[in-house]
């Protein structure tokens, strides 16, 4: 077998070109070369030893850990602690004993599965073995769904979401950058490109969704960037950043799809409309004015609004100095602030952006967010892939809700949020590296 090559390391010079196919025991051996302490230190495999291990872990599974421990470094220049080892094996056996008995075992335990998709997967999209967890949401249900779809021996396709692309807090508090850094946004590319590429899918479409500068994508930035942007003065050029942050992303998707692999990016438009309708449809045309005691009442008997009532509110509490309550004259932005800004588009969106909203209607609409997203996904039958920086519990609870037909604790959707970290070390461990954004 051969693995289609995509380097994950961040800073080292690349073992082989992207998209090189090279046997395992040939990409092992260059990293071992490159590399002899870190082999030897963590005990990682030799070529000729990974020659020998199966690609099921029940038939030794101290050799199997080693040889997945030493794909995982290879491709990423990070080695796995003890216990994400552990992990790594535990959720390919859970995965196995799911499949038994299917169409899909013989492929779950095959070594282009095992030694080809998994390492980018692992590497991507660290997993658990609890059932939910605010930190790291992949559990081996979710995971072994995600990885059911990369069975498929037909096109596939995968949605994603991300923020508009801030500065690091050192830089500037809440602004916008003007330049993604390509070289980590590329990063998070290539490892999509190493799970997709290396799966059993003839192909892949990737769609991601950004901010453009619409009234809606003004609407969606984080609040507090409109607040200290319009106390700098500089809402004009909120627009023009935003554009300049979709241009880019455009110009890195085109530059790493290939005929095979194809990832695209779009406006968010569309979906806050669909959001926006369906709450409109649940809640009437005062949706914006939903009370607690309302949200109280729906949480009895639909499990969307215990979800937005137990989860996303206090989440939304957090944030509501930069929110209006009804009935509050308070100006968040400065009057002065919103009449000097030029752009006509701009100042629609802030003036809207002024009009109050309820806590438990922006609680019910960021949870019908995620909750719209996951009945797209069912319908589409597309992979979901968290991309954007925070997560919170009720973010995968709703998607998993919109997903299955009805709300069963046991339905698990393919939905995985990659690895996030704020300072990537190479050379470190697995779960010191990160694909989430900002990519700054």
């Amino acid at each position: 077998m051969e693995i289609e090559y995509y380097d994950l390391r961040q800073e080292s010079e690349p073992l082989f070109e992207d998209g090189a196919e090279v046997a395992p025991e040939e990409l092992i051996d260059i990293a071992q070369e490159a590399n002899p302490g870190i082999f030897q230190d963590y005990d990682l495999v030799s070529a000729s030893e990974f020659s020998e291990i199966e690609p099921e872990p029940y038939k030794d599974r101290n050799d199997w850990q080693r040889a997945m421990d030493t794909l995982i470094f290879s491709v990423s220049g990070q080695v796995p602690s003890d216990r994400e080892s552990n992990l790594n094996m535990s959720a390919t056996e859970e995965m196995r004993q799911y499949f038994d008995g299917t169409d899909r075992n013989q492929k779950s335990m095959s070594e282009k599965f095992v030694f080809g998709t998994l390492p980018y997967l692992f590497t991507g999209f660290g997993v658990k073995d609890q059932k939910w967890s605010k930190s790291d949401v992949n559990n081996f249900e979710t995971f072994t769904t995600f990885s059911d779809r990369l069975m498929a021996e037909e096109p596939v396709k995968a949605s994603s979401f991300l923020c508009a692309h801030k500065k690091k807090r050192e830089e500037e508090v809440h602004s916008l950058t003007e330049d993604i850094v390509e070289e980590d946004a590329a990063n998070t590319l290539n490892m999509l490109r190493g799970v997709f590429a290396n799966s059993y899918n003839t192909e892949a479409e990737v769609d991601f969704y950004q901010p453009g500068t619409s009234h809606q994508g003004l609407l969606s930035i984080f609040p507090g960037v409109i607040v200290k942007t319009a106390e700098r003065g500089e809402l004009d050029e909120i627009a023009d950043l935003l554009d300049q942050q979709m241009r880019q992303m455009e110009s890195l998707t085109d530059q790493y799809s290939n005929s095979s692999i194809q990832f695209r990016v779009n406006d968010v438009d569309e979906h806050f409309d669909d959001v926006h309708r369906e709450a409109e449809a649940r809640l009437g045309e005062d949706y914006r004015s939903l009370s607690s005691e309302e949200l109280d009442k729906f949480a009895d008997e639909d499990f969307l609004y215990r979800i937005a009532r137990e989860e996303t509110l206090p989440e939304v509490e957090r944030l509501m100095p930069f929110y209006k309550e009804p009935g509050s004259r308070e100006s968040i932005i400065e009057p002065e602030a919103v009449q000097n800004v030029e752009d006509e588009e701009i100042r629609d969106a802030l003036e809207f952006y002024e009009e109050p909203m309820s806590a438990a209607s922006k609680a019910f609409l960021e949870t019908l967010f995620y909750h719209v997203w996951g009945e797209k996904c069912r319908e589409k039958e597309e992979l979901a892939i968290g991309l954007e920086r925070d997560h919170a519990l009720y973010q995968t609870k709703a998607f998993h809700y919109g997903h299955g037909d009805e709300w069963k604790m046991h339905h698990y959707a393919p939905h995985l949020y990659a690895r996030r970290n704020n300072e990537v070390e190479e050379n470190g461990n697995l779960h010191e590296i990160s694909f989430r954004q900002f990519w700054r």
